[in-house]
């Protein structure tokens, strides 16, 4: 049994100011006061401080005074958290070994960098329970931090944006338990469409199992890019429709192990100079800056550290591009094989080409047609086709989506101008 702290019939302490970032960065705390005029009465704890330069307050009690231990195993908690318009009302009981705690708080904005995230009107209500305190406090990686809690919660947000991207109605469910992880599912709407998605993280001994659901999600590409490494070469938001999973404890095994499909969609986007370039060779005409994107997609189905897409394909007012490929994920070797068409008002040109070298470095090349022939094709085609409603279709497995802009209509230029396009005169 735990040894009881006998005799104290009365607790008055107080603490000033004193400097706590070595345990918590950028914590300070201005003063603590911790009162029970009785054994039966409850231990009030009042802390006011700063944490990141923002005023923090926290209220409440913590057990009983003559239930305290040496080393108490349930400490009875209820205390309220407040940070300016914030507030986290905590109240369960803590200890050593079990904790139990129930959380109900509401933020009014939430944006902790610029590079991540900002949400609005915030609300989270949980329940989290562990029975070994200590373990979850030592855990030094999520998957410990999972093997050591279960719970359950729900969070909201009224808005959130992201990189010029906005939600609204961000709803989360998520369960821990028994070192299972679910997000199932996170919900919210935006650019004009519902969103969903779902995440399920399961322990194993040669590492987790990830799966992952897109039912579709929409997100900034410049966040994409850099997350993949990407340059910065589209703009636009992909919409992201799928399923994944992997396993392992590593980027290049979960890589390796990477298996299911997903379907990558971009309209009213845009598209670098230098990406067409890379693809179609660098004598493409008249290409500078950026060029307006109707519609972009890409189906890939992955497995054996292999992306395969079909179908790829690009329309905008200048260039239509279809075709499929693979891509290494471990080497970024391509293997594409393209069908662009250069759109100049009524005159068109179209070739096949084929992409080898790598996604840093692409080497574009004249493909050979089923015949075995090298060849260009003068006409064919006055633009009037739009081809984004059926390669949208295609890559987005059924699910629905914002539409390409109308078509423009452009301007004729030169035969010369079209076979440049095609890299095949200077």
């Amino acid at each position: 049994m735990e040894r009881a702290i006998s005799g104290i019939q009365r607790l008055h302490a107080r603490i000033g100011a004193l400097d706590i970032g070595r345990w918590l960065q950028g914590a300070s705390l201005t003063s603590l006061s911790v009162d029970a005029n009785s054994p039966a009465d409850p231990v009030a704890l009042h802390l006011v401080g700063q944490v990141g330069g923002q005023p923090v307050s926290i209220a409440g009690s913590a057990g009983v005074l003559g239930s305290l231990t040496v080393r108490p195993q349930e400490l009875p908690v209820d205390l309220s958290l407040e940070q300016g318009a914030a507030h986290l009302h905590v109240s369960g009981v803590a200890g050593v070994g079990h904790s139990a705690l129930d959380m109900q708080g509401e933020l009014e904005d939430l944006a902790p960098d610029a590079a991540l995230p900002a949400l609005q009107g915030v609300r989270v209500n949980a329940h989290v329970d562990s029975s070994d305190t200590l373990r979850l406090l030592a855990a030094r990686d999520a998957e410990q931090v999972l093997a050591a809690v279960s719970g359950v919660g729900d969070v909201s947000a009224r808005s959130l944006t992201w990189q010029g991207t906005g939600w609204s109605g961000v709803v989360a469910h998520v369960v821990a338990q028994a070192g299972q992880f679910s997000l199932a599912p996170l919900t919210a709407q935006g650019s004009g469409i519902a969103q969903a998605a779902r995440v399920d993280i399961t322990p194993a001994a040669d590492g987790p199992h990830f799966a992952v659901q897109l039912n579709p999600v929409m997100l900034p590409l410049p966040a994409v890019q850099t997350w993949l490494g990407l340059p910065q070469d589209m703009r636009g938001n992909l919409l992201l429709v799928g399923s994944v999973s992997a396993q392992g404890r590593d980027t290049a095994t979960r890589r390796q192990t990477l298996a299911g499909h997903i379907g990558a969609s971009v309209v009213d986007g845009g598209v670098s100079a230098t990406l067409i370039k890379a693809l179609l060779g660098p004598q493409a005409p008249r290409l500078n800056g950026w060029m307006p994107v109707r519609c972009f997609g890409a189906h890939m189905q992955f497995g054996d550290d292999v992306a395969h897409i079909n179908p790829l394909g690009l329309q905008s007012d200048f260039v239509q591009l279809d075709g499929n490929g693979s891509v290494a994920m471990g080497s970024g070797a391509l293997d594409l094989h393209l069908s662009p068409r250069i759109q100049l008002g009524a005159a068109s040109a179209a070739s096949r080409i084929r992409v080898g070298g790598t996604v840093s470095a692409p080497l574009p090349a004249l493909d050979t047609d089923a015949g075995g022939r090298y060849g260009v094709t003068i006409g064919g085609d006055d633009g009037s086709a739009d081809s984004c409603p059926a390669l949208l279709s295609a890559v987005r497995e059924g699910v629905a989506g914002p539409a390409a802009p109308p078509k423009k209509s452009g301007k004729g230029e030169k035969i010369m101008n079209l076979l440049q396009g095609l890299g095949l005169f200077r």
